[in-house]
């Protein structure tokens, strides 16, 4: 087990050391902030969207069919 952890931290330390490697975790941080952005905006907005589709949806319900 311990040496499981010392080969995923050896590998971590030369992927973050590399150039590539500090690109990925640039992107990972990047990718982790707009995944938190867009939760909060979930999250603030989900009675406003809900009450829109319902909206939305009793219009589209209200069509008549042939």
């Amino acid at each position: 087990m311990n040496s499981t952890i010392v080969r995923f931290r050896n590998s971590f330390r030369s992927i973050v050391s590399s150039r590539r490697g500090a690109n990925l975790v640039e992107y990972m941080i990047l990718v982790g902030a707009v995944a938190l952005v867009s939760l909060a905006a979930a999250k603030t907005f989900q009675t406003q969207v809900k009450d829109q589709m319902e909206k939305e949806g009793q219009g589209v319900a209200s069509i008549p069919t042939q």
